[in-house]
């Protein structure tokens, strides 16, 4: 978008405002804290009961979009009391909305929905696993200078929908599931 400003003479010239990052690529940070009983079936030798106290998720967001709608695409790490896996989130939109913008700061609020993610965990022995299916929302506040940024998401949740349990004494698909908070932190660099 194009602004008039006032130049010698008093003629009015038009200047190029500076256009918005179209490619974002940083590391993540998200716990996830259990809001309601992750374990189907009370079982502690569960896949699902390692959740219930809890998740560490660790991993690399690419984001791509130069103006208010964002596509985000997440992979990382998920450590729980007893079970390790993957967390993949490939259908995240976001929607920037600009606060504050200076020539080198620039504050947003980003309001995202997460349409499909996907979480496979593993329990001690490769009889216990699960694959979960997931979607959420979140809303971040990104505050960039130059071509770092810092975001910070306090208010997320992810809701659990379905998945399929391939421990071996009961392979089981099931529906429903367990809401969890996500609080998120990013920092990267962005083009």
């Amino acid at each position: 978008m194009a602004a008039l400003l006032p130049a010698a003479g008093l003629a009015l010239v038009a200047t190029q405002a500076e256009a918005a990052p179209t490619l974002r690529i940083g590391a993540v940070y998200a716990p996830g804290i259990e809001l309601s009983d992750a374990s189907r079936t009370g079982d502690p030798a569960d896949v699902l009961h390692a959740v219930a106290g809890g998740t560490h998720n660790l991993g690399a967001e690419l984001s791509l979009g130069g103006g208010l709608l964002r596509y985000h695409l997440t992979g990382a790490v998920s450590l729980a009391a007893s079970a390790t896996g993957l967390r993949v989130e490939p259908a995240t939109l976001g929607f920037a909305i600009p606060l504050f913008t200076r020539p080198r700061w620039r504050l947003e609020v980003e309001p995202t929905a997460m349409l499909a993610n996907v979480t496979y965990l593993e329990g001690g022995s490769s009889a216990a696993s699960i694959v979960a299916l997931s979607a959420g929302a979140d809303v971040r506040a990104n505050l960039a200078y130059g071509h770092f940024f810092v975001a910070l998401s306090p208010l997320g949740f992810d809701v659990r929908y379905a998945a399929i349990d391939g421990s071996a004494a009961k392979a089981r698909a099931f529906a429903g599931g367990a809401a969890t908070f996500r609080l998120r932190l990013f920092v990267g660099v962005e083009f």
